[in-house]
Protein backbone atom coordinates (compact mmCIF):
# COMPACT_ATOMS: atom_id res chain seq x y z
CA UNK A 1 0.00 0.00 0.00
CA UNK A 2 1.26 3.47 -0.85
CA UNK A 3 2.38 5.68 2.10
CA UNK A 4 0.70 9.12 2.24
CA UNK A 5 2.94 12.10 2.76
CA UNK A 6 0.25 14.77 2.56
CA UNK A 7 -3.45 14.37 3.45
CA UNK A 8 -5.33 12.10 1.07
CA UNK A 9 -6.97 8.72 0.64
CA UNK A 10 -5.57 5.39 -0.57
CA UNK A 11 -8.06 2.78 -1.82
CA UNK A 12 -6.34 -0.62 -2.22
CA UNK A 13 -8.18 -3.41 -4.05
CA UNK A 14 -7.75 -7.05 -3.13
CA UNK A 15 -9.38 -9.45 -5.58
CA UNK A 16 -10.87 -12.40 -3.71
CA UNK A 17 -13.53 -13.10 -6.33
CA UNK A 18 -11.72 -15.96 -7.99
CA UNK A 19 -13.81 -18.78 -9.36
CA UNK A 20 -13.41 -21.76 -11.67
CA UNK A 21 -15.05 -21.07 -15.06
CA UNK A 22 -16.79 -23.54 -17.29
CA UNK A 23 -14.94 -24.90 -20.31
CA UNK A 24 -15.71 -26.56 -23.62
CA UNK A 25 -16.98 -30.07 -22.90
CA UNK A 26 -15.96 -31.93 -26.08
CA UNK A 27 -12.60 -31.22 -27.69
CA UNK A 28 -11.09 -34.33 -29.32
CA UNK A 29 -7.55 -34.95 -30.51
CA UNK A 30 -7.48 -37.28 -33.51
CA UNK A 31 -4.45 -39.02 -34.94
CA UNK A 32 -5.03 -39.81 -38.60
CA UNK A 33 -3.34 -41.56 -41.50
CA UNK A 34 -4.14 -40.37 -45.03
CA UNK A 35 -2.91 -40.52 -48.56
CA UNK A 36 -0.09 -38.10 -49.36
CA UNK A 37 -0.47 -35.02 -51.56
CA UNK A 38 -4.21 -35.31 -52.05
CA UNK A 39 -6.37 -32.83 -53.92
CA UNK A 40 -9.57 -31.09 -52.91
CA UNK A 41 -12.67 -31.55 -55.01
CA UNK A 42 -11.80 -28.39 -56.97
CA UNK A 43 -8.38 -29.79 -57.90
CA UNK A 44 -6.33 -27.62 -55.55
CA UNK A 45 -3.87 -29.15 -53.10
CA UNK A 46 -5.19 -30.45 -49.77
CA UNK A 47 -2.49 -28.77 -47.68
CA UNK A 48 -2.76 -31.05 -44.65
CA UNK A 49 -1.70 -34.06 -46.73
CA UNK A 50 1.61 -32.39 -47.63
CA UNK A 51 2.74 -32.35 -43.99
CA UNK A 52 2.97 -34.60 -40.96
CA UNK A 53 3.23 -34.27 -37.18
CA UNK A 54 1.68 -30.79 -37.32
CA UNK A 55 -1.17 -30.08 -34.90
CA UNK A 56 -4.05 -28.59 -36.85
CA UNK A 57 -7.13 -26.97 -35.30
CA UNK A 58 -10.16 -27.91 -37.41
CA UNK A 59 -13.51 -26.24 -36.79
CA UNK A 60 -15.71 -27.26 -39.74
CA UNK A 61 -16.18 -29.89 -42.42
CA UNK A 62 -15.29 -27.25 -45.00
CA UNK A 63 -11.93 -26.72 -43.34
CA UNK A 64 -11.45 -30.48 -43.03
CA UNK A 65 -11.93 -30.88 -46.79
CA UNK A 66 -9.50 -28.04 -47.54
CA UNK A 67 -6.86 -29.64 -45.36
CA UNK A 68 -7.37 -33.33 -46.13
CA UNK A 69 -9.80 -33.70 -49.02
CA UNK A 70 -12.62 -36.23 -49.15
CA UNK A 71 -11.92 -39.33 -47.01
CA UNK A 72 -10.66 -42.07 -49.31
CA UNK A 73 -12.10 -45.60 -49.13
CA UNK A 74 -10.89 -48.31 -51.47
CA UNK A 75 -12.86 -50.27 -54.07
CA UNK A 76 -11.72 -53.29 -56.03
CA UNK A 77 -11.82 -53.58 -59.84
CA UNK A 78 -15.50 -54.57 -59.64
CA UNK A 79 -16.38 -51.61 -57.38
CA UNK A 80 -16.72 -53.79 -54.30
CA UNK A 81 -15.78 -51.91 -51.11
CA UNK A 82 -12.65 -52.83 -49.17
CA UNK A 83 -14.45 -52.71 -45.82
CA UNK A 84 -11.90 -52.89 -43.01
CA UNK A 85 -8.88 -52.24 -45.25
CA UNK A 86 -6.12 -50.54 -43.24
CA UNK A 87 -5.59 -48.06 -46.09
CA UNK A 88 -9.03 -46.48 -45.69
CA UNK A 89 -9.08 -43.02 -44.15
CA UNK A 90 -11.08 -43.83 -41.01
CA UNK A 91 -9.68 -40.90 -39.04
CA UNK A 92 -10.87 -38.29 -41.54
CA UNK A 93 -14.29 -39.90 -41.68
CA UNK A 94 -14.52 -39.78 -37.87
CA UNK A 95 -13.41 -36.13 -37.91
CA UNK A 96 -16.22 -35.24 -40.31
CA UNK A 97 -18.73 -37.26 -38.28
CA UNK A 98 -17.80 -35.23 -35.21
CA UNK A 99 -17.75 -31.87 -37.00
CA UNK A 100 -21.37 -32.42 -37.99
CA UNK A 101 -22.29 -31.38 -34.44
CA UNK A 102 -18.96 -30.34 -32.86
CA UNK A 103 -17.02 -27.16 -33.53
CA UNK A 104 -13.40 -27.81 -32.64
CA UNK A 105 -10.97 -30.69 -32.99
CA UNK A 106 -7.22 -31.08 -33.06
CA UNK A 107 -5.81 -33.29 -35.82
CA UNK A 108 -2.32 -34.72 -36.28
CA UNK A 109 -1.41 -36.55 -39.48
CA UNK A 110 1.15 -39.37 -39.28
CA UNK A 111 4.12 -39.61 -41.64
CA UNK A 112 2.74 -42.34 -43.88
CA UNK A 113 1.07 -42.52 -47.28
CA UNK A 114 -2.05 -44.69 -47.34
CA UNK A 115 -2.27 -44.41 -51.11
CA UNK A 116 0.16 -47.07 -52.32
CA UNK A 117 -1.46 -47.30 -55.76
CA UNK A 118 1.49 -47.49 -58.16
CA UNK A 119 0.07 -45.08 -60.73
CA UNK A 120 -0.51 -42.47 -58.03
CA UNK A 121 3.00 -42.91 -56.65
CA UNK A 122 4.59 -42.61 -60.09
CA UNK A 123 2.61 -39.42 -60.72
CA UNK A 124 3.86 -38.01 -57.41
CA UNK A 125 7.42 -39.03 -58.22
CA UNK A 126 7.34 -37.53 -61.69
CA UNK A 127 5.90 -34.29 -60.30
CA UNK A 128 8.86 -34.03 -57.96
CA UNK A 129 11.40 -34.61 -60.73
CA UNK A 130 9.89 -32.30 -63.32
CA UNK A 131 8.48 -28.80 -62.95
CA UNK A 132 4.89 -29.96 -62.58
CA UNK A 133 2.54 -29.69 -59.60
CA UNK A 134 5.42 -28.92 -57.22
CA UNK A 135 6.76 -25.34 -57.04
CA UNK A 136 10.20 -26.68 -57.97
CA UNK A 137 10.98 -30.05 -59.52
CA UNK A 138 14.17 -31.81 -58.44
CA UNK A 139 15.71 -31.72 -61.93
CA UNK A 140 14.87 -28.05 -62.39
CA UNK A 141 16.09 -27.35 -58.87
CA UNK A 142 19.39 -28.99 -59.89
CA UNK A 143 19.60 -26.82 -63.00
CA UNK A 144 19.16 -23.74 -60.81
CA UNK A 145 21.72 -24.94 -58.28
CA UNK A 146 24.30 -25.57 -61.00
CA UNK A 147 23.65 -22.12 -62.47
CA UNK A 148 24.02 -20.50 -59.02
CA UNK A 149 27.13 -22.53 -58.24
CA UNK A 150 28.81 -21.44 -61.49
CA UNK A 151 27.86 -17.80 -60.98
CA UNK A 152 29.20 -17.76 -57.41
CA UNK A 153 32.42 -19.53 -58.44
CA UNK A 154 33.13 -17.04 -61.23
CA UNK A 155 32.24 -14.05 -59.02
CA UNK A 156 34.45 -15.22 -56.16
CA UNK A 157 37.36 -15.74 -58.55
CA UNK A 158 36.79 -12.50 -60.46
CA UNK A 159 36.21 -14.29 -63.75
CA UNK A 160 34.30 -12.91 -66.72
CA UNK A 161 33.07 -14.81 -69.82
CA UNK A 162 36.07 -13.75 -71.90
CA UNK A 163 38.50 -15.31 -69.41
CA UNK A 164 40.01 -18.65 -70.32
CA UNK A 165 39.23 -20.08 -66.86
CA UNK A 166 35.62 -18.87 -66.85
CA UNK A 167 33.63 -21.84 -65.51
CA UNK A 168 30.58 -23.00 -67.51
CA UNK A 169 30.29 -26.62 -66.34
CA UNK A 170 30.57 -28.66 -63.15
CA UNK A 171 32.62 -31.81 -62.68
CA UNK A 172 31.49 -35.21 -61.47
CA UNK A 173 31.94 -34.64 -57.72
CA UNK A 174 30.30 -31.21 -57.96
CA UNK A 175 27.26 -32.47 -59.86
CA UNK A 176 26.78 -35.35 -57.40
CA UNK A 177 26.89 -32.93 -54.46
CA UNK A 178 24.47 -30.55 -56.15
CA UNK A 179 22.11 -33.42 -57.04
CA UNK A 180 22.01 -34.42 -53.40
CA UNK A 181 21.19 -30.83 -52.47
CA UNK A 182 18.44 -30.73 -55.09
CA UNK A 183 16.88 -33.86 -53.67
CA UNK A 184 17.02 -32.39 -50.15
CA UNK A 185 15.36 -29.19 -51.32
CA UNK A 186 12.49 -30.81 -53.14
CA UNK A 187 11.96 -33.82 -50.91
CA UNK A 188 12.92 -32.75 -47.42
CA UNK A 189 12.04 -29.14 -46.60
CA UNK A 190 9.55 -26.39 -47.37
CA UNK A 191 10.02 -23.99 -50.25
CA UNK A 192 8.24 -20.64 -50.01
CA UNK A 193 6.03 -22.07 -47.28
CA UNK A 194 4.87 -24.98 -49.43
CA UNK A 195 5.62 -28.57 -48.43
CA UNK A 196 6.78 -30.35 -51.57
CA UNK A 197 8.32 -33.56 -50.33
CA UNK A 198 7.56 -36.94 -51.82
CA UNK A 199 6.16 -38.95 -48.90
CA UNK A 200 9.10 -38.27 -46.60
CA UNK A 201 8.97 -41.61 -44.79
CA UNK A 202 9.17 -43.49 -48.08
CA UNK A 203 11.81 -41.21 -49.53
CA UNK A 204 14.02 -41.85 -46.50
CA UNK A 205 14.18 -45.47 -47.69
CA UNK A 206 14.65 -44.55 -51.35
CA UNK A 207 17.30 -41.89 -50.91
CA UNK A 208 20.32 -44.11 -49.98
CA UNK A 209 19.68 -46.36 -52.97
CA UNK A 210 19.16 -43.44 -55.31
CA UNK A 211 22.43 -41.78 -54.26
CA UNK A 212 24.55 -44.91 -54.16
CA UNK A 213 27.10 -46.41 -56.54
CA UNK A 214 25.61 -49.68 -57.82
CA UNK A 215 28.06 -50.38 -60.62
CA UNK A 216 29.02 -53.71 -59.05
CA UNK A 217 25.40 -54.74 -58.43
CA UNK A 218 23.14 -52.77 -60.79
CA UNK A 219 19.39 -52.81 -60.36
CA UNK A 220 17.33 -54.02 -63.28
CA UNK A 221 14.93 -51.56 -64.88
CA UNK A 222 11.49 -52.83 -65.93
CA UNK A 223 10.10 -49.90 -67.89
CA UNK A 224 7.71 -52.20 -69.79
CA UNK A 225 6.31 -53.74 -66.60
CA UNK A 226 7.65 -55.97 -63.84
CA UNK A 227 6.24 -59.03 -65.56
CA UNK A 228 8.25 -58.26 -68.70
CA UNK A 229 11.94 -58.58 -69.56
CA UNK A 230 14.31 -55.92 -68.12
CA UNK A 231 14.84 -52.89 -70.34
CA UNK A 232 18.06 -51.67 -68.77
CA UNK A 233 19.99 -51.17 -65.55
CA UNK A 234 20.15 -48.52 -62.83
CA UNK A 235 23.53 -47.78 -61.25
CA UNK A 236 22.62 -45.15 -58.67
CA UNK A 237 23.45 -41.47 -59.04
CA UNK A 238 27.15 -42.01 -58.41
CA UNK A 239 27.30 -45.02 -60.73
CA UNK A 240 25.27 -43.27 -63.43
CA UNK A 241 27.61 -40.28 -63.23
CA UNK A 242 30.56 -42.58 -63.83
CA UNK A 243 28.70 -44.19 -66.72
CA UNK A 244 27.97 -40.73 -68.14
CA UNK A 245 31.69 -39.97 -68.22
CA UNK A 246 32.70 -43.40 -69.53
CA UNK A 247 30.26 -43.27 -72.43
CA UNK A 248 30.91 -39.58 -73.16
CA UNK A 249 27.32 -38.40 -72.96
CA UNK A 250 28.34 -34.79 -72.38
CA UNK A 251 28.21 -32.42 -75.33
CA UNK A 252 30.69 -29.97 -73.86
CA UNK A 253 33.14 -32.27 -72.11
CA UNK A 254 32.72 -35.98 -71.33
CA UNK A 255 33.45 -35.43 -67.63
CA UNK A 256 31.63 -32.11 -67.25
CA UNK A 257 27.95 -31.08 -66.99
CA UNK A 258 26.32 -27.88 -68.07
CA UNK A 259 23.25 -26.77 -66.09
CA UNK A 260 20.91 -28.12 -68.78
CA UNK A 261 22.84 -31.40 -69.06
CA UNK A 262 22.63 -31.84 -65.27
CA UNK A 263 18.87 -31.35 -65.44
CA UNK A 264 18.41 -33.85 -68.27
CA UNK A 265 20.76 -36.31 -66.56
CA UNK A 266 18.70 -36.23 -63.39
CA UNK A 267 15.41 -36.70 -65.22
CA UNK A 268 16.83 -39.69 -67.05
CA UNK A 269 18.17 -41.54 -64.02
CA UNK A 270 15.15 -40.78 -61.82
CA UNK A 271 12.88 -42.12 -64.53
CA UNK A 272 14.93 -45.32 -64.65
CA UNK A 273 14.90 -45.62 -60.85
CA UNK A 274 11.09 -45.63 -60.58
CA UNK A 275 10.95 -48.86 -62.59
CA UNK A 276 13.29 -50.82 -60.33
CA UNK A 277 12.16 -53.40 -57.78
CA UNK A 278 13.88 -51.30 -55.07
CA UNK A 279 11.54 -48.42 -55.85
CA UNK A 280 8.53 -50.73 -56.07
CA UNK A 281 9.19 -52.40 -52.72
CA UNK A 282 9.96 -49.17 -50.87
CA UNK A 283 6.83 -47.38 -52.04
CA UNK A 284 4.42 -50.22 -51.23
CA UNK A 285 3.09 -50.41 -47.68
CA UNK A 286 3.18 -54.18 -47.79
CA UNK A 287 2.19 -57.29 -49.69
CA UNK A 288 -1.09 -57.76 -47.78
CA UNK A 289 -3.31 -56.03 -45.25
CA UNK A 290 -1.44 -57.39 -42.24
CA UNK A 291 1.92 -56.15 -43.52
CA UNK A 292 0.47 -52.78 -44.51
CA UNK A 293 -1.16 -52.41 -41.11
CA UNK A 294 2.21 -52.94 -39.41
CA UNK A 295 3.75 -50.10 -41.43
CA UNK A 296 0.83 -47.74 -40.78
CA UNK A 297 0.68 -48.54 -37.07
CA UNK A 298 4.43 -47.92 -36.71
CA UNK A 299 4.00 -44.47 -38.27
CA UNK A 300 1.06 -43.65 -35.99
CA UNK A 301 2.94 -44.86 -32.93
CA UNK A 302 5.92 -42.68 -33.84
CA UNK A 303 3.66 -39.64 -34.18
CA UNK A 304 1.87 -40.22 -30.88
CA UNK A 305 5.07 -40.95 -28.97
CA UNK A 306 7.28 -38.18 -30.35
CA UNK A 307 5.02 -35.17 -30.81
CA UNK A 308 5.88 -32.64 -28.09
CA UNK A 309 3.31 -30.03 -29.10
CA UNK A 310 0.37 -32.19 -28.10
CA UNK A 311 1.92 -32.53 -24.64
CA UNK A 312 2.19 -28.77 -24.16
CA UNK A 313 -0.21 -26.33 -22.49
CA UNK A 314 -0.94 -24.84 -25.90
CA UNK A 315 -3.50 -27.50 -26.84
CA UNK A 316 -6.26 -28.48 -24.45
CA UNK A 317 -8.30 -31.53 -25.42
CA UNK A 318 -10.21 -34.07 -23.36
CA UNK A 319 -10.69 -36.98 -25.78
CA UNK A 320 -8.03 -38.90 -27.71
CA UNK A 321 -8.73 -41.15 -30.71
CA UNK A 322 -7.02 -42.92 -33.57
CA UNK A 323 -9.99 -44.36 -35.49
CA UNK A 324 -9.41 -47.65 -37.25
CA UNK A 325 -6.23 -48.68 -35.41
CA UNK A 326 -6.80 -50.44 -32.09
CA UNK A 327 -3.07 -51.25 -31.94
CA UNK A 328 -2.11 -47.75 -30.75
CA UNK A 329 -4.24 -47.62 -27.60
CA UNK A 330 -1.23 -48.10 -25.33
CA UNK A 331 0.47 -45.10 -26.95
CA UNK A 332 -2.67 -42.99 -26.51
CA UNK A 333 -2.90 -44.02 -22.85
CA UNK A 334 0.73 -43.02 -22.41
CA UNK A 335 -0.06 -39.64 -23.97
CA UNK A 336 -2.98 -39.23 -21.57
CA UNK A 337 -0.63 -40.02 -18.66
CA UNK A 338 1.82 -37.41 -19.95
CA UNK A 339 -0.87 -34.74 -19.63
CA UNK A 340 -1.76 -35.82 -16.08
CA UNK A 341 -4.60 -38.14 -17.15
CA UNK A 342 -6.80 -35.20 -18.09
CA UNK A 343 -8.02 -36.72 -21.37
CA UNK A 344 -10.02 -39.88 -22.06
CA UNK A 345 -9.33 -42.41 -24.84
CA UNK A 346 -12.07 -43.75 -27.12
CA UNK A 347 -10.86 -46.96 -28.73
CA UNK A 348 -11.84 -49.39 -31.46
CA UNK A 349 -12.25 -53.11 -31.63
CA UNK A 350 -10.98 -54.98 -34.74
CA UNK A 351 -13.14 -54.33 -37.79
CA UNK A 352 -13.34 -57.89 -39.11
CA UNK A 353 -14.50 -59.87 -36.05
CA UNK A 354 -17.89 -61.29 -35.18
CA UNK A 355 -19.19 -60.82 -31.59
CA UNK A 356 -17.69 -64.06 -30.28
CA UNK A 357 -14.27 -63.28 -31.75
CA UNK A 358 -14.31 -59.76 -30.31
CA UNK A 359 -15.08 -61.09 -26.83
CA UNK A 360 -12.17 -63.53 -27.16
CA UNK A 361 -9.89 -60.75 -28.42
CA UNK A 362 -10.92 -58.55 -25.51
CA UNK A 363 -9.25 -60.78 -22.93
CA UNK A 364 -5.92 -61.05 -24.77
CA UNK A 365 -2.84 -58.89 -24.37
CA UNK A 366 -3.65 -57.22 -27.71
CA UNK A 367 -6.35 -55.23 -25.94
CA UNK A 368 -5.01 -52.56 -23.57
CA UNK A 369 -7.10 -51.80 -20.50
CA UNK A 370 -7.47 -49.10 -17.87
CA UNK A 371 -10.02 -46.66 -16.48
CA UNK A 372 -8.95 -44.11 -19.08
CA UNK A 373 -10.18 -45.97 -22.17
CA UNK A 374 -13.52 -47.29 -23.45
CA UNK A 375 -14.08 -49.71 -26.36
CA UNK A 376 -17.11 -49.96 -28.64
CA UNK A 377 -18.49 -52.66 -30.95
CA UNK A 378 -19.61 -53.18 -33.71
CA UNK A 379 -18.76 -50.66 -36.43
CA UNK A 380 -21.18 -48.77 -38.65
CA UNK A 381 -22.12 -48.22 -42.27
CA UNK A 382 -22.19 -44.48 -43.04
CA UNK A 383 -22.38 -42.26 -46.09
CA UNK A 384 -19.06 -40.61 -46.98
CA UNK A 385 -18.83 -37.06 -48.36
CA UNK A 386 -18.73 -38.53 -51.86
CA UNK A 387 -21.98 -40.42 -51.21
CA UNK A 388 -20.40 -43.87 -50.99
CA UNK A 389 -21.47 -46.13 -48.12
CA UNK A 390 -18.36 -47.06 -46.14
CA UNK A 391 -17.57 -48.91 -42.93
CA UNK A 392 -16.81 -46.38 -40.18
CA UNK A 393 -14.78 -47.18 -37.07
CA UNK A 394 -16.78 -47.59 -33.88
CA UNK A 395 -14.66 -44.96 -32.09
CA UNK A 396 -15.83 -42.33 -34.59
CA UNK A 397 -19.45 -43.34 -33.95
CA UNK A 398 -18.86 -43.06 -30.21
CA UNK A 399 -17.13 -39.68 -30.58
CA UNK A 400 -20.13 -38.16 -32.34
CA UNK A 401 -22.40 -39.63 -29.67
CA UNK A 402 -20.24 -38.17 -26.89
CA UNK A 403 -20.48 -34.77 -28.58
CA UNK A 404 -24.25 -35.07 -28.89
CA UNK A 405 -24.57 -36.10 -25.24
CA UNK A 406 -22.39 -33.17 -24.14
CA UNK A 407 -24.48 -30.78 -26.23
CA UNK A 408 -27.78 -31.80 -24.62
CA UNK A 409 -26.46 -32.53 -21.11
CA UNK A 410 -23.24 -32.37 -19.07
CA UNK A 411 -20.16 -34.45 -19.78
CA UNK A 412 -20.75 -36.38 -16.55
CA UNK A 413 -24.00 -37.79 -17.94
CA UNK A 414 -23.69 -41.23 -19.50
CA UNK A 415 -23.32 -41.00 -23.33
CA UNK A 416 -25.60 -44.01 -23.78
CA UNK A 417 -29.24 -45.04 -23.84
CA UNK A 418 -32.30 -43.70 -25.60
CA UNK A 419 -31.82 -40.08 -24.48
CA UNK A 420 -28.15 -39.38 -25.09
CA UNK A 421 -26.90 -42.55 -26.78
CA UNK A 422 -28.77 -42.17 -30.07
CA UNK A 423 -26.40 -42.93 -32.96
CA UNK A 424 -26.84 -40.50 -35.84
CA UNK A 425 -25.80 -40.82 -39.47
CA UNK A 426 -25.32 -44.60 -39.33
CA UNK A 427 -27.59 -46.78 -41.46
CA UNK A 428 -26.54 -50.16 -40.02
CA UNK A 429 -23.99 -51.70 -37.66
CA UNK A 430 -21.82 -54.74 -38.28
CA UNK A 431 -18.34 -55.80 -39.31
CA UNK A 432 -16.22 -56.62 -42.37
CA UNK A 433 -16.52 -60.22 -43.53
CA UNK A 434 -13.83 -61.50 -45.89
CA UNK A 435 -10.14 -61.09 -46.59
CA UNK A 436 -8.98 -57.64 -45.56
CA UNK A 437 -7.16 -55.77 -48.28
CA UNK A 438 -9.61 -56.94 -50.93
CA UNK A 439 -13.33 -56.67 -51.61
CA UNK A 440 -15.26 -57.62 -48.45
CA UNK A 441 -18.89 -57.91 -47.38
CA UNK A 442 -20.57 -55.82 -44.71
CA UNK A 443 -22.08 -58.28 -42.22
CA UNK A 444 -24.98 -56.53 -40.52
CA UNK A 445 -25.54 -57.21 -36.82
CA UNK A 446 -28.40 -56.80 -34.38
CA UNK A 447 -26.77 -57.89 -31.13
CA UNK A 448 -29.07 -60.09 -29.07
CA UNK A 449 -29.22 -60.15 -25.28
CA UNK A 450 -26.71 -62.96 -24.95
CA UNK A 451 -24.18 -61.24 -27.20
CA UNK A 452 -24.64 -57.96 -25.34
CA UNK A 453 -24.10 -59.77 -22.03
CA UNK A 454 -20.86 -61.33 -23.30
CA UNK A 455 -19.55 -57.97 -24.46
CA UNK A 456 -20.55 -56.02 -21.35
CA UNK A 457 -19.71 -58.48 -18.60
CA UNK A 458 -16.66 -58.11 -16.37
CA UNK A 459 -14.00 -58.18 -17.60
CA UNK A 460 -14.86 -57.90 -21.27
CA UNK A 461 -16.13 -54.34 -20.76
CA UNK A 462 -16.91 -53.64 -24.42
CA UNK A 463 -19.79 -51.27 -25.03
CA UNK A 464 -22.38 -52.59 -27.49
CA UNK A 465 -23.81 -50.48 -30.31
CA UNK A 466 -27.26 -51.97 -30.87
CA UNK A 467 -30.14 -51.67 -33.27
CA UNK A 468 -33.50 -51.76 -31.46
CA UNK A 469 -36.60 -51.94 -33.67
CA UNK A 470 -38.62 -48.79 -33.20
CA UNK A 471 -35.77 -47.07 -31.35
CA UNK A 472 -32.98 -47.02 -33.90
CA UNK A 473 -29.27 -47.56 -33.29
CA UNK A 474 -28.15 -46.82 -29.74
CA UNK A 475 -24.96 -47.01 -27.73
CA UNK A 476 -26.01 -49.48 -25.06
CA UNK A 477 -23.16 -49.36 -22.58
CA UNK A 478 -20.76 -46.98 -20.90
CA UNK A 479 -18.06 -49.05 -19.27
CA UNK A 480 -14.41 -48.14 -19.27
CA UNK A 481 -12.00 -51.04 -19.57
CA UNK A 482 -10.87 -50.67 -15.95
CA UNK A 483 -9.61 -54.02 -14.62
CA UNK A 484 -10.87 -53.04 -11.17
CA UNK A 485 -14.55 -52.79 -10.26
CA UNK A 486 -14.95 -49.26 -8.89
CA UNK A 487 -16.73 -46.00 -9.64
CA UNK A 488 -14.11 -45.42 -12.33
CA UNK A 489 -15.28 -48.34 -14.43
CA UNK A 490 -17.95 -46.07 -15.94
CA UNK A 491 -17.40 -43.48 -18.66
CA UNK A 492 -19.49 -40.74 -17.05
CA UNK A 493 -17.58 -40.96 -13.75
CA UNK A 494 -14.14 -41.15 -15.35
CA UNK A 495 -14.81 -38.16 -17.61
CA UNK A 496 -16.07 -36.24 -14.57
CA UNK A 497 -12.91 -37.03 -12.59
CA UNK A 498 -10.65 -35.94 -15.45
CA UNK A 499 -12.67 -32.77 -15.93
CA UNK A 500 -12.39 -31.91 -12.22
CA UNK A 501 -8.64 -32.63 -12.21
CA UNK A 502 -8.00 -30.25 -15.09
CA UNK A 503 -10.19 -27.45 -13.77
CA UNK A 504 -8.71 -27.60 -10.28
CA UNK A 505 -5.16 -27.71 -11.64
CA UNK A 506 -5.60 -24.80 -14.03
CA UNK A 507 -7.90 -22.54 -12.08
CA UNK A 508 -6.26 -22.61 -8.66
CA UNK A 509 -2.93 -21.35 -10.03
CA UNK A 510 -3.76 -17.93 -8.61
CA UNK A 511 -3.10 -19.27 -5.11
CA UNK A 512 0.48 -20.29 -5.89
CA UNK A 513 3.00 -18.01 -4.13
CA UNK A 514 0.29 -16.58 -1.86
CA UNK A 515 0.96 -16.57 1.92
CA UNK A 516 0.52 -20.03 3.38
CA UNK A 517 -1.92 -18.96 6.07
CA UNK A 518 -5.53 -19.61 6.94
CA UNK A 519 -6.82 -16.71 4.88
CA UNK A 520 -5.38 -18.24 1.72
CA UNK A 521 -6.62 -21.69 2.75
CA UNK A 522 -10.13 -20.38 3.34
CA UNK A 523 -10.13 -18.66 -0.05
CA UNK A 524 -8.88 -21.80 -1.78
CA UNK A 525 -11.48 -23.92 -0.01
CA UNK A 526 -14.22 -21.51 -1.04
CA UNK A 527 -13.19 -21.61 -4.72
CA UNK A 528 -13.05 -25.41 -4.78
CA UNK A 529 -16.31 -25.77 -2.85
CA UNK A 530 -18.16 -23.37 -5.14
CA UNK A 531 -16.92 -25.25 -8.19
CA UNK A 532 -17.98 -28.63 -6.81
CA UNK A 533 -21.31 -27.22 -5.60
CA UNK A 534 -22.12 -26.27 -9.17
CA UNK A 535 -21.39 -29.83 -10.34
CA UNK A 536 -23.49 -31.22 -7.49
CA UNK A 537 -26.39 -28.97 -8.49
CA UNK A 538 -26.03 -30.23 -12.07
CA UNK A 539 -26.27 -33.87 -10.92
CA UNK A 540 -22.63 -34.81 -11.32
CA UNK A 541 -22.04 -35.51 -7.63
CA UNK A 542 -24.09 -36.93 -4.78
CA UNK A 543 -21.94 -35.13 -2.24
CA UNK A 544 -18.47 -33.77 -1.59
CA UNK A 545 -16.30 -32.43 1.21
CA UNK A 546 -13.34 -30.05 1.13
CA UNK A 547 -10.73 -29.64 3.86
CA UNK A 548 -8.05 -26.97 3.85
CA UNK A 549 -7.00 -26.01 7.39
CA UNK A 550 -4.26 -26.68 9.92
CA UNK A 551 -5.31 -30.32 10.25
CA UNK A 552 -3.94 -31.15 6.79
CA UNK A 553 -1.48 -28.27 6.58
CA UNK A 554 0.91 -29.25 9.34
CA UNK A 555 4.01 -27.25 10.29
CA UNK A 556 6.19 -29.72 8.36
CA UNK A 557 4.16 -29.21 5.22
CA UNK A 558 4.21 -25.46 5.63
CA UNK A 559 7.99 -25.54 6.07
CA UNK A 560 8.19 -27.41 2.75
CA UNK A 561 6.16 -24.63 1.10
CA UNK A 562 3.25 -27.02 0.58
CA UNK A 563 -0.46 -26.39 0.92
CA UNK A 564 -2.97 -29.24 0.91
CA UNK A 565 -6.64 -29.04 0.01
CA UNK A 566 -8.20 -32.49 0.43
CA UNK A 567 -11.32 -33.25 -1.59
CA UNK A 568 -13.77 -36.09 -1.03
CA UNK A 569 -16.13 -36.92 -3.90
CA UNK A 570 -19.20 -39.10 -4.26
CA UNK A 571 -19.70 -39.20 -8.03
CA UNK A 572 -23.21 -39.71 -9.33
CA UNK A 573 -23.84 -43.12 -10.90
CA UNK A 574 -26.00 -43.94 -13.91
CA UNK A 575 -28.87 -46.42 -13.56
CA UNK A 576 -27.95 -49.20 -15.97
CA UNK A 577 -29.86 -52.15 -14.54
CA UNK A 578 -33.57 -51.58 -13.84
CA UNK A 579 -35.40 -54.09 -11.64
CA UNK A 580 -39.18 -53.76 -11.55
CA UNK A 581 -40.63 -56.55 -9.39
CA UNK A 582 -44.25 -57.38 -10.11
CA UNK A 583 -46.55 -59.04 -7.56
CA UNK A 584 -49.71 -60.77 -8.66
CA UNK A 585 -52.39 -60.82 -5.98
CA UNK A 586 -55.88 -62.20 -5.66
CA UNK A 587 -58.87 -60.24 -6.89
CA UNK A 588 -60.05 -59.46 -3.38
CA UNK A 589 -56.67 -58.40 -2.03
Amino acid sequence: MATLVSPGTVVPVTDESMFIPASASTVPLLFVATGSEKLQTDGTAAAGTYEHDIVRTVTSITQSMKLYGVPSFLLDANSNPHHGDCRNEYGLLALNQYLGIGNQAYVVRANVNLNDDRDSILAMWDAKIRKSTAPVGAAYALEGLVTTFLKEYNTENGLIPSDANYKVTVNQSEVQSLMESALNVTFGIRVNGNAIWFDEATFAKLRPVLLSNLTSAPLKVYADGFDQAPTGTFLGIEGEALDWVTNQHGTVNPSEWSAQEARDFMIEICQDFQYTTAFLNSTQLGANDAARRVAIVEALQATINSNRNIRSEQFEYNLILCPGYHEVVDEMLALAADIADEAFVIADTPMNMDPEAVVAWGVTTQRKTGPGVAYYYPHGLVSNLDGMDVLAASSGIALRTYAYSDNVAQLWFAPAGTTRGLVQGVSAVGYANGTLGSGTEFEELALDQGQRDDLYTYYSNINPIVYFPGRGILIWGQKTSSPVASARDRVNVERLIRYIKRRLRKDTMGFIFEPNDQITRDNLKAVVSNFLSDILAKRGLYDFAVRCDDSNNTPDRIDRNEMYCDVLLKPAKAAEFLYIPIRIVATGA
